[in-house]
């Protein structure tokens, strides 16, 4: 596949196509796009010298960008075909190409180093990345988060090897041929794409079927390789112990046992710092180096992310909007704040996996103390009749429960004075996080 000099990108603004959009415009590429709304990422494409419109009118394409042969036009899954700036390209015959298209041209001549798994996909290949800057590899990473030693999804490296996520939805891993792999889970989701959860465990099995030298997997899952976990498996950990937030622990590997201090919290994080501290041992470095960079490494936007932390009141964000991801995130939580009341507002995202998996979340959320639920995220999805949030509420069965809009939050945190407040989901929650802080700060 050839790339024009000028790409135009639909939803330039997604945290994977802006991670494609500045290497691109490293590589001294013209880059344009379209996205919903201006972000701070959107704002640091166009500090790079991007060109952003959140005008879907074919008339705020830049001119240069409209002539054929010179434009290839980069889309995400999320834009819809009927779209009018897709449908204005494809008529007019310009070469379209999936986000995971255009990474599989990027990788496809370098050593790749792939992360896969329904969960832990970002933390993992955020801590790979560090791992792999700290131990001198050089590498370019491509990263579905924000991690913060780094401020930024795209990493830009000297070396040949590259580091990504390997998405599985729309099967967009598929198209990568890594060298090295890791798969973190294989718990279904993405119904709505792949029907079954035997077809969506088939995928990761055709995933690792395309690595070509080393395989790491949490233990358990029906795969060969090198096998990770917190208490099983060929890397795993022993004598744990909490201090002030802060774990300590013995990482014990092949013919070794390491100590490693870790400032990252969530039991699931440690789990996937074992996950890429296996796959650097693989490459030759050794666990003391390893374990070195894991106690520098800070941790990723929306990932268990602390934005207060005081005696009078903790407040987390996290990405989590799997049941899985729930489950692993509240019991996480608990063992760090065992007798703190946890107040958790959750927004669903999407209605076909509210509808997959209403049971499961029901579960898990009745773990909470008190759920603040807010209505679905539609994203790319219309309406499914009868799968709405008050159902999913109806199932719930924890101590006190209510519907929330995202405008209420903050009176109510003033009226409730939550001393331990979570916010979780993939859909624009991101947005309450200044008005929740605020609010917090107000009262505590």
């Amino acid at each position: 596949m050839k790339l024009n000099s000028h790409i135009y990108m639909l939803g330039i603004g997604g945290i994977g196509m802006s991670a494609l959009a500045k290497y691109l415009l490293s590589r001294g590429y013209k880059v344009a796009g379209y996205d919903r709304v201006f972000s701070p990422i959107t704002d640091s494409l166009v500090a790079l010298g991007a060109q952003i419109s959140i005008d879907s009118s074919v008339d705020q394409i830049p001119l240069e960008f409209k002539k054929r042969g010179s434009v290839t036009v980069v889309y995400t899954p999320a834009i819809s075909k009927t779209q009018s700036l897709y449908s204005f390209f494809e008529e007019s015959s310009f070469p379209l190409i999936k986000r995971s298209e255009l990474l599989e041209h990027i990788t496809q001549n370098s050593e790749t180093w792939a992360v896969a798994g329904t969960h832990g996909k970002t933390t993992t290949s955020s801590i790979l990345s560090h791992l792999a800057v700290e131990l001198k590899v050089q590498p370019s990473a491509f990263l579905g988060g924000i991690p913060i030693n780094y401020a930024t999804n795209y990493i830009q490296g000297e070396s040949n090897v590259c580091i990504v996520e390997a998405d599985e939805f729309d099967r967009s891993f598929h198209r990568l041929y890594p060298h090295s792999a890791i798969i973190t889970s294989m718990e279904p989701d993405h119904l709505d794409i792949y029907g079954t959860a035997e077809e969506f465990e088939e995928a990761f099995h055709q995933f690792s079927r395309q690595v070509s030298h080393t395989l790491i997997y949490n233990f358990g899952l029906p795969l060969k390789g090198i096998s990770y976990g917190l208490k099983e498996g060929d890397h795993h950990i022993e004598n744990l112990r909490i201090e002030d937030s802060n774990y300590f622990f013995d990482w014990i590997g092949p013919g070794f046992r390491q100590a490693v201090f870790m400032t990252y919290p969530g039991l699931h994080n440690i789990e996937n710092a074992i996950a890429a501290a296996a796959l650097c041992f693989s490459k030759g470095f050794d666990p003391k180096s390893i374990a070195s960079a894991i106690s520098t490494f800070k941790g990723v936007k929306r990932r268990f992310e602390y934005h207060i932390r005081s005696e009078k009141a903790v407040y987390i964000d996290d990405y989590a909007h799997h049941p899985g991801e729930l489950k692993v995130l509240i019991e996480s939580i608990r063992s760090l704040y065992p007798n703190r009341k946890l107040t958790l507002v959750f927004q669903p995202h999407l209605f076909s996996r509210t509808r997959d998996f209403i049971d499961g979340f029901a579960s898990v959320l009745s773990l909470c103390d008190s759920l603040w639920l807010m209505p679905i995220y539609p994203a790319r999805e219309e309406p499914i009749e009868g799968i709405n949030s008050e159902a999913l509420l109806e199932r719930i069965i924890c101590k006190e429960k209510r519907m929330v809009s995202a405008s209420e939050i903050p009176f109510l945190i003033q009226k409730e004075r939550p001393e331990l407040l979570v916010s979780a989901g993939a859909g624009d929650i991101d947005r309450s996080i200044e008005p929740i802080k605020q609010a917090i700060e107000l009262c505590c």
